[in-house]
């Protein structure tokens, strides 16, 4: 092909050819010409060839180096997790293991805190007998103290408190000479006659068998009594006789 220059000339038009030779099966060589547009358009085919399945195995490589990602993140987080669950587990095993020996511990205090009042409970009832040694017994005559019991003790023994309370007086006594009283700090109050010599003074603290009183053979005979809220009461439905 040619073309027309500015001053009127022919200008020859530079294009390509690809030329094929096939080679037959009758050993006759032919000759097949191929245009440039039918190059360009192969040329352009084989790259897209190339270049097409390139942008998707990068595509995809991107998508899998983003998902391998995700997924080292969730595996290290899941880790993580498990590490904490494990520390957790760990910490509430010795804190079980904690409770338990200090609610052990609890009951135990409780349970002899209980038994400790209980215990303190039975020691100030003025239920022991009131002497240190046995004695005769009778009743009083006196319609003003129908309740108060008269012992007549044996030389050498001893009056003594029957539960644990303070002594909260010491006066005289017109026949007893003197009368002790003690309080049990639980509604109960004992009184305690006799002509001996006091062996306590007010605000003493006394237990059970704590001596008041020495008995010789001038003060043999003891009054006693017991109150309840204020109240007379039978020393004898009080009063726990081993025996």
């Amino acid at each position: 092909m040619s073309e027309k220059g500015n001053n009127g000339s022919t200008k020859a038009k530079t294009g390509y050819h690809m030329m094929l030779f096939l080679d037959g099966k009758d050993g006759q060589i032919r000759q097949m010409g191929v245009s440039q547009k039918t190059m360009n358009f192969i040329v352009i085919l084989v790259l897209l060839l190339i270049i097409i399945p390139f942008i998707g195995w990068k595509l995809t490589q991107d998508k899998a180096y983003k998902l391998q990602g995700q997924l080292n993140a969730m595996t290290a987080k899941y880790e993580a997790t498990e590490q904490q669950r494990s520390e957790l587990e760990t910490q509430n095993g010795e804190l079980t293991k904690k409770v338990t020996v200090l609610s052990d511990t609890v009951n135990e205090k409780v349970k002899q805190e209980n038994q400790q009042v209980k215990e303190e409970t039975i020691a100030h009832m003025p239920t022991g007998f009131p002497l240190s040694s046995s004695a005769s017994m009778e009743k009083s005559e006196d319609e003003k103290t129908p309740y108060r019991m008269i012992f007549t003790a044996s030389e050498d023994s001893s009056v003594i408190a029957s539960g644990e309370g303070v002594v909260e007086e010491i006066t005289s006594d017109d026949k007893y000479a003197n009368k002790i009283l003690i309080d049990h700090d639980n509604g109960y109050k004992s009184v305690y006659y006799n002509d001996g010599s006091p062996m306590v003074k007010e605000g003493d603290k006394v237990v059970t068998s704590s001596v008041l009183f020495v008995i010789g053979d001038k003060n043999q005979k003891v009054g006693y009594e017991i109150l309840k809220d204020g109240e007379n009461v039978d020393p004898m439905e009080v009063i726990k006789i081993d025996g």
